[in-house]
């Protein structure tokens, strides 16, 4: 598979700001001032690698596609603590030893589930909190 990835952080007014990597992960955030933030955020992740020849040397593919929303404030100086929620959806599917792979642009392809010998797939809530600490 191959993944272009562009790298931003563009900031719309003194409010607003898109920043994040694409096709993987993005970020809109609304900035209150310079100590609060919420926003909204967006993820797509696409993993392959092949198995043990204990386990029949099968190729497995994992695809996970998540969304969801934050809030940030500052805490201290140089911490922020981050309290985020969102939905996180998992499809992982089995191949055989000889499975080829599309290269595809885009880190999903819904596609792949038809010459899958085993698959399955999950969707979680997810709660999340978080201090993060800026040397600057």
């Amino acid at each position: 598979m191959i993944v272009p990835i562009l790298f931003f952080n563009i900031k719309y007014s003194d409010k607003w700001s898109l920043s994040g990597s694409f096709p993987l992960k993005q970020k809109l955030s609304y900035c209150f001032d310079n100590k609060k933030q919420i926003g909204i955020s967006l993820g797509a992740a696409n993993n392959s690698f092949r198995l043990s020849k204990a386990k029949e040397n099968r190729y497995v593919n994992t695809q996970q596609f998540g969304a969801g929303c934050f809030y940030q404030q500052l805490v201290a100086k140089h911490f922020k603590m981050e309290l985020s929620m969102g939905v996180q959806s998992y499809r992982t599917f089995a191949y055989e030893e000889n499975q080829s792979s599309p290269i595809t642009i885009f880190p999903l392809n819904f596609n792949k589930s038809e010459n899958a010998i085993e698959s399955f797939s999950y969707t979680s809530l997810q709660i999340q909190l978080s201090l993060y600490y800026s040397i600057f």
